[in-house]
Parts: structure tokens; C-alpha cells; sequence
């Protein structure tokens, strides 16, 4: 190994005519930041041209080394610049002075070019000079002193990524230094080289600012726990009413886990999947990790968002294609003769998959498979290949079938839980005695120099505790507790939240110091309206995630927005873009213009956006039929109503998270609109149950979508509906003209189910009347049919199992041979209703069956408290003894030759359990 190269500013190089010296990198740096926040992309891009040097082959080795470094230096405090441009005011910009001060401290600084730079080129002593003078410079900006540092410290990694990149990108001239070291980047071969480059890539990401914040997501993430099902070893074999009870939740430290997965490096077992809900930290925890297996050898990571990739088709050159298209590495990781001893691949968001048309589960179930079928034959070699796949936890439910291995599926625990739910967990190590919010808030506080020892007490209520205990809603929370203008005293939810952020958002527009001055003049109901379209256009997009220019245009023109967005200063284009770069998205990939991509930082934003959008439709709808019921000429008529109802939530189909954002923002309008909304919602409904949308005013749909739009656009309606009816605890009367409408509806909309899991329609099945309807066969599973209606239905052979009957009104019903397998039969009504044959499991309390026919029921494997079954047929009903608990008998009665049948009445009575005298009766009463 030869001697380093010493690279000082030599007289002879600084005087020289190159323009080597440090003040136009900042001078640079400056200019392209104004140009940055007044959008001018090519004033920005001249603004670098202005600084670069022209050296050639011949140059001398000082003199390329030197602009190795000056380059990659501007590339990188250029871009953690540009990341974090709101913090930063133009009008304080007085340049001259401080580029004058950097340039004589970088004079004063010795730069070595040897075998520990090119290794470590992010731990150089020099670098930490520029830190602190890149600190100085944004203060003198700007930024506060806490905001300075946080950027300032994120600077390395940036420095690591650029040089490397800047040193691919012009090899040829920097040959002259890896002749003089003996091997740059510590590694001989050109795909090390490529390994590094993107080992430096993946670093950087988890150092690019989150949201708006000054720091990085390296710098206040926090670990995460995970827990594992740890199975009986009795059968396992899934069944719609199968118990998980005997199953232990051991809980883990997530990256520890998964760390000594890869190291015991078992290509048997090369499958993980990490488990979470909307905002539970699986893409910041798959980012980290990454990064750390990295940085410890552990293994080749190649981080991929599912988003970016097509499942359909074949996933090797799938893989293939995303590291080509996106730069990342210059040669296939996957291809068969590759010497990695061991690679892992992290496919992060499963349930992004359900973007590509079909229905979300059977695409994951289909790419899940794939990636089994690919580990195992390529593993079938020396080189083993690992896969880490993360997805929100409704998705990953549905594939549980193919994740059969010990510990194979992970899912992700809250910061913190209340002792009563900590006691379900299996904890060797105690991990969830710590309060994890603590550790975060701590972090938080000292990233913006604010004295937080821990979380807040203010923030310490059982009202939120279940948001601040969630990573995304945590910092949210954390945004609005600093902006100090939403009351924590209330009840709180995310839909509160996230209102509050696009409040402070649009302030910021006018706030001198800040650079969203695009928006300035816009107020902000019509700022909010123009979001809330951008939100539409993504769920129409059907990712819910991404959306385009061209489509925030089409979106915006169907709904008059198109001169607001022109009011923006350079058009309506340029305006959605301007709307996009101010507030929390990112852009996505490198096109521009209409085809400009752009995705949510995080999916439940856009999830909040698009229930805003679906109120104010409904807000619209609602009041069109208030003027039309007023003035026939005025308004609209039911199909006009619906019609446009449809245009809306008829492209796609609403999600678990988006219903919760609708029933949320529904539910806090006064009692008095939601009387008349629930009216009104009645009557549409009606009309979408019997005779269907009225996809016809749509034009262009084939058979398929037109049935999809009905679909979709029928739930949506329902769901609002039950949001008002919910709030209001008031039933919602529907007027059908027919007794088989519902039954009818149910089939029309509510697909073959393949599995336990429900459509989402039946969460919103409860406060309806639906009396008198017919229901024979009916597949209610799990349906949620809380405080309704169904006296005098008739439902021969319906399956109520697992339904939520809480409440419900099955007077004078006729359900014999339906099923009641556990569900909630909590203070049900099942009054003079015929109940031949039935089966009934599960816990049974204060339910009526006065004067019922339960002839031949079977309840072996039922427990009854405080029933009433009094008058009630119970001939040939199977009890179980012991399993009745303050019953009333008085009159019930059984036919002749019964009494040896009759144990568990007398040893309930014996036990004081049960009061009342049964009667004996003839067959023929018996039998009426």
C-alpha cells in the first residue's frame, strides 16, 4: 500500500484560473436554494453549472482529487439543502461574509486521500469542519439553531452517496487516484463497487428528512416489538370458526429477531413477514433494517416498494427491471452466477399489490407464492437468498394460510399497551414494561430543542392513549401538541388530527419566514378543497397512495376547480405541482410534466383526504334533495342524487381505514344535520337496494365495471348511512317494496367469500330495519347487525355465526335451522320466534325467548346467563348442565316422556341457577 495522497490548497492550485476555492460551492449552494424555493428548477441546475470545474485528463492528481471532493460536497449539501428548504428564509441570505468564513476554515484543513477515505469517506476530519460551518450557514438563513444541527448532522451520509455516485459517473478521470491508492472503496471489483454505492444509498434514505422536520428518520426512529404466535402442536387446520386460544403471543425485539434469523442463515426458512396496521412503522422499520444489515455484513440487502414493481408478472425479472430502472446497481442481484454468500430481499407493502385491478388479497396470495417458489428453487444452490416482506395487517390475514413456519410472521406491537392487554403476551425479556414513547418524545425534544422527559402529561390520558401509542399517529400528535391549538382535553381521533396539521399547513403559507408562498393567496377552504381532490384522484387511482398531474387536472375540471388551480402563478399545471411540493407528499420517479407522479407520504393522509371529499359529496347530495323535496324545478331528483354519487365512489371500493376516516368526520356534524342527512340517506339507499345505480348516466362502463361501480358505490352509501345512524343510536327505517330486496341486494353486491373475512358492507349492517324481510340461506358471517331490526324476517338456514346480534330484534322471526355459532348474542330479543333445530354456541346473556319454538336447538356447547325462556317450546333442546346461570323456566314446556332428558333443569334448579316450573305437554301442543 502506498503512502496517502495529501491533498492541502496548495497557492499554485488556489490561484490558479480553476476556480477550486470553497466560497462558490456555498455562494453556489445559496443561489440554487432561491432558485429552489421560487421553483425555477433551471435557474437552480445554472446555479451548480456555475461552480463546476473544468479539469481534464491531464490534470494533476491534487487538482482531480480536489474536485472529487468539491463536487460530491456541493451534490450533497445541495440536496440535504433542498430537502429541507422551508426552514430556511431568502430574505436573511447575506452570503458574502460567511462563504468568505468557510472558505478560510476549509484552507486551514488538511483533506487525505488514502485506503481510510475511500472506506470511511463519511468519517473524514474535514467533514466535520464543513458540519459545522453547513450549521452556521443555515442559522445565518434562517433555520434555528436546533433545525441547523439536526440538518447538519445528516450531512456524512449524503457526503458518502454523492462521492461514490460522483466517482461512478466519471471513473475515467479518477482512475489517476485509485492508481495512486491501492484499491478505491477498499474493494478491487466494479460490483463491490456498485454494492457500496448502493449500501450508501440505502444509509442516505434513512437520513432524508420525514415530513417537514429538519431531521432524518435515522435520528428519531425508535426500536419497535413484534410479537409471534407460538402454536399448539395440536392441528392447525383453519376453519371459519376456528379458536386461536390456545395459541401464545411471544413478544420480541423485531430487529433482534430478525437479525438472528439471518444469521443462523438457514435457506430452509427463507421467508419473513412483518406484520402491521396503517402507521404501525413497517416502512421505517424496513428502511432501518436495511441499513443495519448493511453496515453489519449480515447479508446483501435490496430494498423494494411493492408499489413500484408488477406482481403479474415473473418476479425474477421483475426484480431485475426495478434495480435497473431505478439506478441502483449496474448488474442483476439475482442472476445465477452471482458469489454473494447471502442477499436479502425486502418487498415492503403487501397491501399496495391491490393497485394492479384485481382484488387486493388474491393479488398478495399470488405474489406471496411466487416469492415461496423463487426462494426454493433458487435455493437449491450454494448462495442462499432471504426475503422480508412487510404489509398492513388485514392483507397479511388473508394469506396467514402460507406462512406456516415457527415465527414466521411478525407483527408489529404499539409503542405501548395497557397492563391488561400486556398480560396476553408471552415477555421473557420485558420488553413491554418500557413505554416507548417515552424514548421517542425524549428524542423528539431534543431534535427541536424543546425539554420533553418523555411524553407530556398533558398527553397521558386513556382518551389518546391509543393514538400516541401508534409511531405515525404518535408524531402527529406531536405536531399539533407544538403548534398548541387543538384542545387534548377532548376526545381526540386522527380525523381531528390531521385537520389540524392542513390548518397549520395552509398558516404557513403566510408566514414570512416560510417558503409555501405558491399558496399564500389561496384561503383555506379553498386549499382544503383542492387537497381533498387530490386525495380523490389517488383512491380513483385505486392504490389510494399515487396519483398524477393528469389526473388532479381531470379531477379538478370535473369538480369547477379548475381556476382556483390557475390562480396558482404559472398555471393550472404548475399549480397542482406547487400544492404537491408544499405539503406532505413526494414525488415519485423522475417524470414530469401530466404524467409527473406523485405519492403520499404516508397512505392514511390520502385516506383522510378522500373521506373529506366523500362528506362533501354527501354534504352536496343532501342538500340538492332538500331543495328539490322544496321546489320541484330546484335541486336534484333521486336518480340525479345518486348519479352523482356514483361518479364519486363508484371507481373505487372503499377500505377498512377509509370507512373509519368517513364514519369519524359523519359522526362530529350536529344531531339535527344528522337527522336530516339519515332521512335523506334512507331514501337513496331505498333506491340503490331495489333498483340499483344508475350506471347508465355514466357512459363507457362494459357489463364488469359497471356491476363494480354499483357496487362500490352502493357500500359507500350504506356505510354513510350507518356512520349517521351510529351517532345518532337511531334506526334506519328503509322503504322496500318488496320482502325479498334486502336478500336480493346482498347477493347483487357482496361477492362469494373465501374465507372468514366479511365484505366490508356487513360492518354496517347495524340500526337497519330490515323486518319482514326474507332471508332464506342468507350467509351473514360476521356480520354486524348491532341494535337492528329483524321482526317477523324469515330465515330458514341462515348462518348468523360470529355476527354481532347485540341488541337485535328477532321478534315473531323465522330462523329454524340457522346457525349461532359464536356470536355476540348479548341482550338479543328472540320473542315468539320459531327456532326449530338452531344451533347456538357460544356466550348467551340476557337474550328473551319467551314463547319461542326451540324445538330439537342444540346448545350443548352454549352458556346461558340470565335468559329468559319463559312459555318457550323446549322440547328436545340439548342443554348442557352447569351451563345455565340465572334462567327463567316459569311455563317453558316440554312434550311427554321428556323428564330423563331433563338433568340439567334439575340440577340448575338444585343449584338455585335456574327458577320457573317446566310443564309437560301433549305431542300435538308440543308440535304447534
Amino acid at each position: 500500500m502506498k503512502d496517502g495522497l495529501s491533498l492541502e490548497k496548495p497557492k499554485s492550485i488556489w490561484n490558479r484560473d480553476l476556480k477550486l476555492n470553497i466560497r462558490p460551492v456555498f455562494a453556489g449552494l445559496t443561489k440554487a436554494v432561491i432558485s429552489t424555493i421560487a421553483l425555477d428548477a433551471k435557474e437552480a441546475a445554472s446555479s451548480i453549472v456555475e461552480v463546476a470545474e473544468s479539469i481534464g485528463l491531464d490534470s494533476k492528481p491534487e487538482e482531480i482529487a480536489f474536485k472529487l471532493i468539491k463536487d460530491s460536497l456541493l451534490d450533497a449539501l445541495l440536496s440535504l439543502t433542498r430537502e429541507s428548504v422551508s426552514y430556511l428564509n431568502p430574505d436573511e441570505m447575506k452570503i458574502e461574509a460567511l462563504s468568505k468564513a468557510i472558505s478560510e476554515k476549509l484552507g486551514n484543513t488538511s483533506i487525505k486521500i488514502d485506503q481510510d477515505f475511500f472506506e470511511y469517506p463519511g468519517g473524514s476530519c474535514f467533514l466535520q469542519d464543513i458540519k459545522e460551518m453547513y450549521s452556521l450557514w443555515l442559522e445565518r438563513i434562517g433555520a434555528t439553531k436546533e433545525a441547523a444541527n439536526s440538518i447538519s448532522q445528516r450531512l456524512p451520509s449524503y457526503f458518502v452517496y454523492s462521492i461514490a455516485s460522483e466517482w461512478r459517473s466519471n471513473q475515467k478521470l479518477y482512475q489517476v487516484l485509485a492508481e495512486i491508492s491501492d484499491s478505491p472503496f477498499s474493494l478491487a471489483e466494479r460490483r463491490e463497487d456498485d454494492w457500496l454505492l448502493y449500501f450508501s444509498y440505502l444509509k442516505r434514505r434513512t437520513n432524508e428528512n420525514i415530513f417537514d422536520e429538519p431531521f432524518g428518520l435515522s435520528q428519531i426512529y425508535v426500536k419497535l416489538n413484534a410479537y409471534y404466535v407460538k402454536k399448539a402442536e395440536s392441528c392447525d387446520e383453519v376453519t371459519l370458526t376456528s379458536d386461536a386460544g390456545n395459541a401464545q403471543r411471544i413478544c420480541v425485539d423485531l430487529a433482534e429477531e430478525l437479525s438472528d434469523w439471518l444469521s443462523v442463515g438457514d435457506k430452509h426458512d427463507p421467508l419473513r413477514v412483518i406484520s402491521g396496521g396503517p402507521g404501525s412503522g413497517k416502512s421505517s422499520f424496513t428502511k432501518i433494517f436495511c441499513r443495519d444489515v448493511a453496515e453489519k455484513g449480515l447479508a446483501k440487502p435490496i430494498y423494494i416498494p411493492l408499489h413500484l414493481i408488477d406482481p403479474t408478472r415473473e418476479i425474477t425479472s421483475e426484480i431485475e427491471r426495478f434495480v435497473r430502472d431505478e439506478g441502483l446497481l449496474a448488474f442483476n442481484p439475482l442472476e445465477m452466477s452471482r458469489k454473494e454468500d447471502k442477499l436479502l430481499i425486502v418487498f415492503d407493502g403487501l397491501d399496495e399489490l391491490a393497485s394492479m385491478g384485481k382484488v387486493a388479497a388474491q393479488v398478495a396470495r399470488d405474489f406471496v407464492i411466487a416469492v415461496e417458489r423463487m426462494l426454493e428453487r433458487r435455493n437449491l444452490g450454494s448462495n442462499p437468498i432471504f426475503a422480508l416482506i412487510s404489509g398492513r395487517e388485514v392483507i397479511v390475514q388473508e394469506n396467514e394460510t402460507e406462512f406456516r413456519r415457527p415465527r414466521q410472521l411478525l407483527t408489529i406491537l404499539p409503542y405501548w399497551m395497557p397492563e391488561t392487554d400486556r398480560l396476553k403476551y408471552g415477555d421473557p425479556k420485558n420488553l413491554l414494561n418500557e413505554d416507548l414513547r417515552d424514548k421517542w418524545w425524549t428524542t423528539y425534544g431534543e431534535l427541536i430543542g424543546a425539554d420533553y422527559a418523555g411524553l407530556p402529561r398533558a398527553l397521558r390520558t386513556s382518551e389518546i392513549n391509543e393514538i400516541t401509542s401508534q409511531p405515525l399517529l404518535n408524531y402527529l400528535v406531536a405536531l399539533s401538541y407544538k403548534r398548541g391549538k387543538l384542545n387534548f382535553n377532548k376526545k381526540l381521533n386522527l380525523n381531528s388530527v390531521y385537520a389540524d396539521l392542513v390548518q397549520a399547513v395552509h398558516e404557513r403559507g403566510y408566514e414570512k419566514s416560510r417558503t409555501y408562498r405558491p399558496i399564500s393567496h389561496v384561503n383555506f377552504r379553498d386549499f382544503l378543497r383542492v387537497l381533498e381532490e387530490v386525495g380523490l384522484a389517488a383512491w380513483h387511482s385505486s392504490d389510494g397512495r399515487s396519483t398524477s398531474v393528469r389526473e388532479i387536472m381531470s379531477h379538478c375540471r370535473q369538480s369547477g376547480l379548475e381556476s382556483l388551480l390557475k390562480s396558482f402563478t404559472e398555471g393550472a399545471e404548475a399549480g397542482v405541482t406547487k400544492l404537491l411540493a408544499a405539503f406532505f407528499f413526494r414525488r415519485n420517479g423522475e417524470v414530469v410534466g401530466d404524467d409527473a407522479a406523485f405519492v403520499f407520504t404516508h397512505k392514511s393522509f390520502g385516506e383522510y383526504l378522500t373521506a373529506m371529499r366523500l362528506v362533501r359529496g354527501l354534504d352536496r347530495v343532501i342538500n340538492e334533495r332538500k331543495r328539490r323535496i322544496n321546489d320541484p324545478d330546484d335541486g336534484m331528483d333521486v336518480v340525479d342524487a345518486l348519479a352523482f354519487w356514483l361518479k364519486l365512489a363508484g371507481p373505487a371500493p372503499l377500505t377498512k381505514y377509509l370507512q373509519l376516516f368517513l364514519s369519524r368526520e359523519i359522526s362530529q356534524y350536529s344531531v339535527e344535520k344528522l337527522e336530516e342527512w339519515q332521512s335523506i340517506l334512507c331514501e337513496l339507499c331505498s333506491h340503490a337496494i331495489e333498483k340499483m345505480m344508475p350506471v347508465e348516466r355514466i357512459g363507457n362502463l362494459n357489463f364488469l365495471k359497471s356491476v363494480s361501480y354499483d357496487a362500490n358505490a352502493s357500500t359507500a352509501l350504506i356505510i354513510s348511512l350507518n356512520a349517521c345512524a351510529v351517532a345518532l343510536k337511531r334506526v334506519s327505517d328503509l322503504t322496500l317494496s318488496s320482502n325479498i330486496s334486502i336478500g336480493n341486494f346482498l347477493r347483487r353486491v357482496c361477492p362469494q367469500r373465501t374465507g372468514p373475512r366479511s365484505p366490508l358492507l356487513y360492518t354496517a349492517l347495524s340500526y337497519m330495519n330490515f323486518s319482514n324481510q326474507c332471508l332464506d340461506m342468507a350467509d351473514l358471517y360476521g356480520a354486524n347487525l348491532e341494535n337492528s331490526l329483524l321482526n317477523g324476517v324469515v330465515a330458514h338456514f341462515t348462518t348468523f355465526s360470529s355476527a354481532n346480534l347485540r341488541n337485535v330484534s328477532f321478534v315473531g322471526a323465522n330462523v329454524g335451522w340457522s346457525r349461532f355459532e359464536g356470536g355476540t348474542l348479548h341482550n338479543t330479543n328472540f320473542e315468539e320466534s320459531y327456532m326449530r333445530d338452531c344451533v347456538i354456541e357460544g356466550n348467551v346473556v340476557a337474550c328473551n325467548f319467551n314463547g319461542s319454538k326451540l324445538n330439537g336447538v342444540t346448545a350443548e356447547s352454549a352458556s346461558f346467563r340470565k335468559c329468559s325462556f319463559t312459555s318457550a317450546c323446549i322440547d328436545g333442546v340439548r342443554f348442557k348442565p352447569g351451563k345455565l346461570h340465572e334462567c327463567d323456566f316459569e311455563g317453558a314446556y316440554v312434550g311427554p316422556g321428556r323428564k330423563v332428558m331433563l338433568k340439567w333443569y334439575y340440577r340448575g334448579v338444585e343449584s338455585g341457577d335456574i327458577v320457573g316450573a317446566i310443564q309437560f305437554v301433549s305431542r300435538d301442543e308440543v308440535m304447534n
